[in-house]
């Protein structure tokens, strides 16, 4: 996978914590590989653009099965405001419109890491988009942790 643009408050993270150096840590574990990556919120220059997005491409290989661990960054100093929306969307080319393939539906500090298993047949591209769950953008650093294609 080839990280082929990214938006997300701060920058995105590959294969660290958000807010520090380190792994990735969600509360069944720590990570080496993933992305961590917070929704810009109202800081977005871009009035209807808050989400983080990671688009990842496949340089022509094509792969049946996106798989990761999704969590709220278990360090986070202000996760017990975190809420969050997972999505994962895909495209057959990169003029085509993108297709929703999973939606994780309101996801809250609370609540545990859990893996997904998302179909991505003929994608030549990935889209990984996180929103701020509806509230405002404090506690919600998302956290991708060992994605995989297969």
């Amino acid at each position: 996978m080839k990280i082929l643009s990214s938006h997300a408050h701060l920058g995105l993270k590959r294969d660290e914590r958000y807010n520090e150096q380190g792994l990735i840590q969600l509360p069944n574990g720590l990570f080496r590989k993933g992305f961590s990556a917070h929704p810009e919120g109202e800081f977005d220059p871009q009035p209807n653009n808050h989400d983080s997005e990671i688009i990842l491409g496949f340089d022509g290989r094509h792969y049946k099965t996106f798989r990761s661990y999704i969590g709220l960054d278990f360090e986070d100093v202000a996760k017990e405001l975190g809420s969050v929306i997972f999505e994962v969307y895909t495209r057959p080319d990169e003029i085509s419109e993108w297709t929703l393939k999973y939606n994780s539906g309101l996801f809250q500090w609370t609540d545990k890491p859990r893996m997904i298993c998302v179909d991505i047949k003929n994608a030549c591209q990935i889209k990984l988009r996180t929103t701020d769950g509806g509230d405002d953008m404090r506690g919600d650093t998302a956290v991708w942790a060992s994605p995989v294609v297969e």
